[in-house]
């Protein structure tokens, strides 16, 4: 029984492990079914993204789904014509001729791909393989179109190909040039026509268009190390550095210990490294650094003659900027033996003018104008040194007036009293001709009176030729940046002293809105700045927060008060930079020029500051300036105090006689437009020594000595203003502003012989009263600038005078004094005890831009007068 009952069971297990394979297997193949069935769903969607994305043009999303397409099904031979097609598209025919090669394997009577084959042999000038393709479609289908048409290509681009080889072979560099062009034309793809076509450009001395066509053929090569090397030598041959720096770099990606290209790759890159340094520093203008990285790479590369040619150029550049002018002439001439270019000759032109050599200088010029008569820089160069040595010629002081170069100041004097008397106009009324002699004559006299800047160290032409070389250029660039081109200013502050009854009514007087979506984000506080513009030290930071965890709210908002007054009491005129009703104003929108604002209201102005508010000598005339030989009985601080007002009022004048309205043309619609210009008659009425009693020379001297004061000031606050972000929001143009500033800071602190402000307010407690009544008397004048009647007029007069204020503050208020100094330069970076707003910085720059152009069309006006 027990047996039987075994045997069963052993006859019921082996029927199990029969039937039990048999049920798995009908399993899995369900299971495939189900997969293979999501599966084609999956490739059907993948083929219909694919097809939307190639008909809006994005092929590389084209492609991410073909290539799933293929995955999933790698024997439809329709998913690999479409992914090469793809591929066509794109420009990757190496790849796009194995996808034709794998369907013409699945389905080799596949019409359309044996003719996309055969294309991308064509273009590729593998001429026999697209020949079989193009036989191969014409045998079955003799009509074809397409294959028609391409296979007559074939034999116009061998023989094109071989034709270049003969002439190429005789020499003719050109000819084969051009009929392998022909050629590439028809195969644009071919690696090996491209290589060719270099070695005739390279032949023919175009290096430039050789590197085009090494490029372009390690563009089709994909493992061309060889072809990186020989392009990473050309152009280091060519003179660049960066890129052959690039391309050397590629070849070492393919294979990074290749035995040509890495020892080249550490020739290029310390050479490069040099050449970008100093690039760097001439453009940050930074010129000591710029000579010695330049210097650098020149001792770095003794062989490569572009190279060593990019070094010269450098230091032809940087040496000029640098003021040595024989090294910056040998560089430039260095350069000038090799190759003529334009930037070079005019370097080497500026460094002639800094010698005095203007017949070098002109004739440097006119040898870059003859290479491209449209060069602005060659233009505008030629200009100015035919200016100057006009100038150079012209006015000898000495000569004019007849004395020694040895002469005393009390000598010179004198000698124009005689002069001056002798050829005076009047004294030729009778005669014409001796009359216009005459006028010149007193013109030349008085100019030579006008040469020595009394109280200071320095002669008119050395400061003419100090701004309107290195300074008004300079700062012509500097005043369009938006952080010195807006001006928050208050135009609605009332008179203080009379009525104000004479509001201009003349349409120039307007000052034009500033539109709020032109105003720097940063200005209008929309955008924090990382630093405050007047930042004090962490350990102030500290400290002040110490001080808010003991002290009440009221105490420290008092503590802030006091500090406000303190620091009022420092400045030299009213600034109301925060009052409610101060408004930005664009000042390139808003120039200032001559608006006929004048008579009684323009009059009452300059009596009240000069009258009421100038210090005068015990016995003065009745007029309302002070007479040149009465000055000398004042001290030097009066003396001072009247010559910059007489600098600022003389400054004035210039610039509405050089931005006079000439005339208004009535366009279309009888609308009008005003043209402004320099108006040499109302110059003359303004500072002819006959219309001005003879004090129209002294009043120019003033403003020389007005320029001297506001360029020290600059130079005294430099470190200050260097350590400014000059922040508006826009991080770009705020570092250019950084730059230029250290650029001109740079520059002003090379003017030799700046004003002496320690002579000043030294002496004790009447000094110091002096001082404050200085101050006092400025700031009324400040505030005699709220009764212009103009507001253009009013918003120059205030910026200017706020900005001579600044200057004042920083040269006499002590807090920007550092005694331990022999310069009394600010040279710490602590700005606890001195600060500036930034309505300050702007009046102070743009003020001094002012005195700059005043100066620079002071030379304009002497070139019409001669």
């Amino acid at each position: 029984m027990m047996n039987s009952i075994f045997d069963t069971m052993l006859v019921n297990n082996n029927l199990v492990k029969r039937i039990t394979p048999c049920i798995l297997l009908l399993l899995l193949e369900h299971i495939l079914g189900v997969c293979e069935a999501v599966s084609q769903a999956e490739i059907s969607n993948h083929l219909e993204l694919g097809k939307q994305f190639l008909a809006r043009g994005q092929l590389s999303d084209a492609l991410t789904h073909y290539h799933a397409a293929v995955e999933g099904d790698p024997r439809n031979y329709l998913t690999y014509f479409k992914r090469g097609t793809v591929y066509l598209a794109l420009g990757k025919s190496k790849n796009a001729l194995s996808d034709l090669d794998k369907v013409l394997e699945l389905k080799p009577d596949f019409t359309a791909a044996r003719v996309s084959r055969g294309e991308v042999h064509l273009k590729q000038a593998n001429y026999d393989l697209a020949q079989l393709d193009f036989y191969n479609v014409l045998q079955v289908d003799p009509y074809n179109e397409k294959a028609n048409e391409l296979i007559h290509r074939i034999d116009p681009a061998k023989e094109r190909e071989q034709l270049a080889k003969y002439y190429y072979g005789n020499n003719d560099y050109n000819s084969a040039i051009h009929t392998l062009s022909e050629a590439i034309e028809i195969s644009p793809q071919a690696a090996r026509l491209y290589e060719l076509r270099s070695e005739m450009h390279m032949e023919n001395n175009d290096f430039l268009s050789a590197a085009a066509d090494i490029k372009a053929a390690t563009k089709l090569q994909s493992d061309n190390t060889d072809g990186y090397f020989k392009l990473a030598n050309l152009l280091y041959q060519m003179g660049h550095a960066t890129d052959a720096l690039k391309s050397i770099r590629e070849c070492l990606k393919l294979d990074p210990e290749h035995k040509d290209c890495f020892p080249l790759y550490k020739k290029i890159k310390k050479v490069e490294k040099f050449l970008t340094q100093s690039e760097t520093y001439k453009e940050e203008g930074n010129f000591v650094e710029c000579i010695a990285s330049a210097e650098k790479a020149f001792k770095n590369e003794k062989d490569v003659q572009m190279i060593i040619l990019e070094s010269q150029k450098l230091l032809c550049h940087c040496y000029m900027k640098d003021e040595q002018t024989s090294e910056a002439v040998s560089a430039c001439s260095d350069v000038i033996n090799v190759q003529q270019d334009l930037n070079v000759y005019c370097d080497r032109a500026e460094a002639y003018i800094m010698s005095d050599l203007f017949d070098d200088a002109i004739r440097d010029y006119k040898s870059a104008l003859e290479i491209d008569q449209n060069f602005e820089r060659a233009k505008e160069g030629l200009q100015r040194a035919q200016k100057l040595q006009q100038q150079s010629e012209r006015r000898d002081y000495y000569k004019i007036l007849d004395v020694k170069k040895s002469a005393t100041k009390k000598e010179i004097v004198k000698a124009y009293r005689k002069q001056a008397q002798k050829w005076h106009p009047d004294n030729y009324q009778l005669d014409e001709k001796m009359k216009k002699i005459a006028e010149k004559k007193f013109i030349d006299i008085a100019a030579a009176k006008e040469g020595q800047i009394d109280d200071c160290s320095c002669n008119v032409d050395s400061l003419d030729n100090f701004n309107n070389n290195k300074i008004y250029p300079r700062l012509q660039s500097l005043l369009t940046k938006d952080y010195f081109r807006f001006y928050k200013v208050n135009l609605k502050k009332d008179c203080p002293y009379w009525a104000d009854d004479s509001r201009c009514a003349m349409k120039y007087c307007h000052v034009e809105a500033c539109h709020e979506e032109d105003i720097p984000a940063g200005l209008k506080a929309v955008v924090a700045p990382h630093n405050k513009y007047t930042m004090e030290s962490c350990e102030d930071d500290v400290e002040l927060g110490f001080l808010n965890k003991t002290l009440s709210a009221k105490v420290i908002e008092d503590f802030v008060l006091w500090e406000v007054y303190d620091d009022s009491q420092d400045n030299f005129c009213i600034i109301n930079e925060n009052d409610s009703e101060s408004e930005y104003v664009d000042l390139l929108l808003n120039p200032e020029r001559y608006t006929g604002y004048k008579g009684d209201s323009a009059h009452r102005i300059w009596h009240t500051i000069y009258m009421e508010n100038c210090f005068r000598p015990t016995r003065t005339s009745f007029h309302a300036y002070i007479q040149n030989d009465k000055l000398s009985g004042m001290c030097l601080e009066k003396r001072t105090f009247y010559r910059v007002i007489s600098g600022l009022h003389a400054s004035i004048n210039i610039h509405l006689s050089a931005k006079y309205l000439l005339s208004e043309k009535k366009g279309l619609g009888l609308i009008s437009t005003p043209i402004w210009g320099r108006n040499v008659e109302e110059f003359h009425r303004r500072f002819d020594p006959e219309n001005t009693d003879g004090e129209g020379p002294n009043w120019i001297r003033n403003l020389y000595f007005l320029y001297l004061i506001e360029l020290r000031a600059i130079v005294k606050a430099s470190q200050y203003l260097q350590k400014e972000e000059f922040y508006t929001g826009n991080e770009a143009e705020d570092w250019d502003t950084q730059l230029a500033i250290k650029d001109l800071l740079n520059v002003a602190n090379q003017f030799p012989n700046h004003f002496n402000e320690r002579a000043m307010f030294a002496g004790g407690d009447e000094a110091q009263k002096l001082k404050l009544e200085f101050k006092n008397h400025f700031r009324n004048v400040s505030s005699v600038m709220d009764c212009v009647g103009c507001d253009k007029c009013k918003l120059w007069g205030k910026l200017q005078t706020q900005g001579l204020g600044t200057a004042l503050k920083i040269l006499f208020s002590g807090k920007f004094d550092d005694h331990n100094t022999p310069d009394n330069y600010i040279h710490n970076s602590n700005k606890k005890d001195f600060q500036l707003q930034r309505s300050e910085i702007v009046s102070l720059i743009n003020a001094f831009g002012r005195l700059s152009e005043s100066i620079f069309e002071l030379s304009e006006f002497r070139k019409f007068s001669s």
